[in-house]
């Protein structure tokens, strides 16, 4: 899951959203640097991230792309996850996403002080360019994957990927939307009460 799915995931608590935004940035002992509501958060990524690599749906997704991408596979499936979840938004929120991004960004930057240093960077980039909105077309999941391709360690066609998303779009949609409402039962079940 990527950014969009861990922030619709994170339920109403600003604490918990945010921990789910910095977890993949938070190592060993820095998770005792944040409050219990921010380490939930934190706990929740790692537990949605868990679930995901195992779903079924998630792993057929990956196996479709992994001729072509390799290691890297699961990550795009990442990404084009949520490309599908900000195209089917309504059908799984009934907050409209250009709200719900605004909200979101709003929250991250009203506690900016707290994130660690990658996350900082991150954000207006991410507010300036309304990445969740902008998951919903394929020319920013391209734009997106060019990024992610250049960040990476090893060798990888990444680039190329938004050409697997063109040729597999109708199976990996029927993946996700199988997958989604699995994944939400999944964290209604684990979140706090």
């Amino acid at each position: 899951m990527n950014y969009l799915a861990h922030a619709a995931l994170s339920g109403e608590k600003e604490e918990i959203l945010i921990g789910n935004f910095i977890a993949d940035f938070v190592r060993g002992s820095q998770i005792g640097l944040y409050s219990d509501d921010i380490k939930q958060g934190i706990y929740l990524h790692r537990k949605i991230d868990m679930f995901a690599d195992t779903h079924p749906y998630c792993k057929a997704s990956s196996q479709l792309l992994q001729p072509n991408l390799g290691k890297y596979a699961s990550v795009v499936v990442d990404v084009f996850y949520d490309h599908f979840l900000a195209v089917h938004w309504e059908k799984f929120n009934t907050q409209n996403l250009g709200d719900f991004a605004q909200k979101t960004y709003q929250i991250l930057e009203n506690h900016k002080e707290i994130l660690p240093e990658k996350p900082q960077r991150i954000l207006p980039y991410m507010q300036k360019q309304n990445w969740f909105l902008g998951y919903a077309d394929i020319a920013n999941i391209r734009h997106a994957l060019m990024r992610l391709a250049q960040r990476a360690k090893y060798a990888n066609n990444i680039a190329q990927a938004t050409d697997l998303l063109e040729k597999y779009y109708h199976e990996l949609e029927h993946h996700f939307l199988a997958f989604f409402p699995d994944i939400q039962a999944y964290v209604e079940s684990e979140m706090p009460k």
